[in-house]
C-alpha cells in the first residue's frame, strides 16, 4: 500500500517474501546491549552533581521502566499517556519505555500547544495524564469539560507544594471522579523513584518506594550516614555495572503514622532541580560590572518557590546602565545556560562586597547581608557611600 510513496528508499523497503539480504546490500543491523552494559550516559538535573552523566545499564533501563509502567503509571496495553512539559532529562527515557513496554500509545503533546489550543487534551483518548505546574495554570485559565475524563493523572511532588492550588484545579477542571497521585522520577534510579496511592479527586503527599526495590534514609548531613530516625535522604539501591548499591537521591522523606510523607528536595533549585550557581556566575563574568556578583536563595514562605537573586556589585562606577547591563545578564544566561536557569530578580548595589583570605567574593557574607537587609541598610548610610568612593580610587 505505502510502497509507492517511499520512492526515495525504494533500495531498504522488505518486500513481502524477501528478506533483507536480498533487498539491501549492507542491512542495518540493530545492536544488543548484554546484561550489565552501559547503554547510556545521563545527566541528572535533580542530582547533587548534575553536570557529572550518571550511567545507565540496560537492566535498568528496561527492568526499571517495565515495573513503573504497570505498577507507577497503571498502563494497560493500548492505552495512551501524555506528559507535557515534565523535564525532559529528568524523566527520559524511563518514562517513554515504561509506556512502550507496556503496549501503550505516548502522546507527545507541549505545554505551548495546550496554551495555544486546549481542546487538543481532550481531542485524544488519554487515559494516563501527567500534570506539570504549567499545564496546571493554563488549564484554570481556559477550563475543559471532558466528555471522557483521564482514568488516572499524576504530578511530581517535588514541582509545586502548593496542595490547595493543586485542589482547586481538580474542582474547577472536574476531576473530583478521576484518581490522582504523585510520581517522582530521578535518573539514578533508572525510572520512577516513588510513586503514591492512587485517591479519588484529592491531591496528597503521600509516597511509596518503586516496589521491589530495597531501600534506606540517610543523614541529612552526610550520605554516607544512615539516618537515626524515620526521617531521612530516600536511598534506594540501583542497578549499577558492578551490581547493585544503593544511592542517596534528592527526595526528603518522612514516616507519618503508616504512610511516608514527601517533604521537598534537599538540592537548591526550582522544582526539585539543582540551580547550578557556580556555572551561571561564570556564564557572564567578563560582562562589564559583573566581575563581582553572587546569587542568593531566598526561601518559599508557605507553599510558595524559592526566589533566586542575582546581586551585582558595582563598586564606586557612577553611570551604569542597570537596564542595559540586565539585558545583557539575561542574554548571556539564556544563550549559554538556557532560560530555565534565568534569576527571578536582578539588583545593583553601589557597593565592594567582602571577599575572603584568597580574594573571591564570599558568598555566604552576600546571602547574610541580603536576607537580613544589611546591603540596603548601608546604601542608606553615607559613611559607606565614602568608603567605597575611597576604595574605587585606590583600586
Amino acid at each position: 500500500m505505502y510502497f509507492s510513496l517511499l520512492s526515495a528508499w525504494r533500495d531498504q523497503v522488505v518486500r513481502e517474501g524477501e528478506s533483507a539480504e536480498e533487498t539491501s546490500t549492507d542491512p542495518e543491523r540493530s545492536h544488543t546491549y548484554p546484561s550489565g552494559a552501559v547503554m547510556a550516559l545521563l545527566f541528572d538535573p535533580s542530582g547533587q552533581e548534575p553536570h557529572i552523566p550518571r550511567e545507565l545499564t540496560s537492566d535498568a533501563a528496561y527492568l526499571c521502566p517495565a515495573r513503573d509502567g504497570i505498577i507507577a503509571l497503571g498502563l494497560r496495553p493500548g492505552q495512551t499517556l501524555a506528559a507535557p512539559g515534565f523535564h525532559f532529562l529528568e524523566t527520559q527515557p524511563g518514562l517513554l519505555l515504561a509506556c512502550l513496554l507496556n503496549g501503550g500509545t505516548y502522546l507527545h503533546l507541549e505545554p505551548d500547544d495546550i496554551a495555544r489550543d486546549p481542546e487538543l487534551l481532550t481531542a485524544h483518548p488519554i487515559n494516563v495524564m501527567g500534570v506539570t505546574h504549567e499545564v496546571r495554570e493554563i488549564l484554570l485559565r481556559k477550563p475543559l469539560e471532558f466528555s471522557r475524563p483521564w482514568y488516572y493523572w499524576f504530578r511530581n511532588p517535588a514541582e509545586s507544594p502548593d496542595i490547595e492550588q493543586w485542589q482547586h484545579f481538580i474542582e474547577t477542571t472536574g476531576l473530583e471522579e478521576v484518581y490522582s497521585g504523585n510520581v517522582k522520577y530521578d535518573v539514578a534510579a533508572g525510572g520512577c523513584s516513588l510513586f503514591s496511592i492512587r485517591r479519588k479527586g484529592q491531591v496528597h503527599l503521600d509516597v511509596l518506594p518503586s516496589a521491589g526495590v530495597p531501600w534506606g534514609l540517610a543523614d541529612p548531613a552526610a550520605d554516607d550516614v544512615e539516618s537515626l530516625g524515620e526521617y531521612g535522604v530516600f536511598s534506594p539501591v540501583v542497578l549499577g555495572r558492578e551490581g547493585s548499591e544503593q544511592a542517596p537521591l534528592g527526595s526528603m522523606v518522612a514516616k507519618s503514622h503508616n504512610a511516608w510523607l514527601f517533604l521537598g528536595s534537599r538540592v537548591s533549585g526550582r522544582a526539585g532541580r539543582t540551580y547550578p550557581r557556580t556555572e551561571i556566575l561564570e556564564a557572564i563574568r567578563s560582562l562589564p560590572c559583573c566581575s563581582y556578583c553572587s546569587i542568593v536563595e531566598v526561601p518559599a514562605l508557605g507553599t510558595g518557590a524559592p526566589v533566586f537573586v542575582l546581586i551585582v556589585f558595582t563598586g564606586g562606577k557612577t553611570g551604569v546602565r542597570e537596564a542595559e547591563v540586565t539585558k545583557e545578564i539575561l542574554n548571556a544566561i539564556e544563550r549559554e545556560m538556557g532560560n530555565e536557569f534565568l534569576p527571578d530578580r536582578i539588583q545593583f548595589f553601589p557597593l565592594y562586597p567582602r571577599r575572603d583570605s584568597d580574594g573571591n567574593l564570599d558568598h555566604d557574607w552576600c546571602r547574610d547581608q541580603y536576607l537580613t537587609g544589611g546591603l540596603f541598610r548601608k546604601l542608606r548610610e553615607e559613611t559607606y557611600w565614602y568608603l567605597t568612593k575611597l576604595r574605587e580610587y585606590l583600586s
